[in-house]
């Protein structure tokens, strides 16, 4: 993973604004030309969604990863840990959490229902993990005490 700076920030910010540019364009520019401008949203839906599965799927996997290694008791968190830690209740924190928030804030937090589950996650993580860990299970290790 490269280290972030002004520039990354930058190029990602104006990724996001290409694609809102072609879409809002469409208000003002004559019919004949929305074909065009419409082959050109495609093309980049396209290149966003090669930036951005990957990641993703990578995340999932490694969440799953997780939650396996913490159901064995491999990790300092408690084995009840793995329900929240896991992709789909992610997303169903994230999503609750929004769906339960009064308007204008359920509106705002929408589309964050991923960034919502990990606030969750590390809210519970520190909490747990502040008050006294488990310890882990190391079957793989041998016991060295002599």
């Amino acid at each position: 993973m490269l280290p972030s700076s002004e520039q990354r920030l930058a190029a990602g910010a104006l990724v996001a604004d290409v694609g809102i540019v072609v879409y809002k364009t469409m208000l003002a520019m004559p019919p004949e030309a929305h074909p065009a401008m419409l082959g050109l949203g495609a093309q980049f839906d396209t290149v966003l969604r090669v930036a951005w599965l990957p990641p993703v799927a990578t995340l999932g996997l490694a969440l799953l990863g997780l939650g396996a290694a913490i159901m064995l008791g491999m990790t300092a968190w408690p084995r009840w840990f793995a329900l929240i830690a896991n992709p789909v209740s992610l997303v169903g924190i994230g999503t609750g959490l929004a769906f339960v928030a009064p308007e204008p804030v359920a509106t705002w937090l929408g589309g964050a229902a991923f960034n919502l589950g990990f606030l969750a996650l590390y809210v519970v993580s520190t909490a747990l993990l502040w008050n006294g860990a488990v310890q882990p299970i190391s079957a793989a290790r041998p016991n060295c005490d002599g």
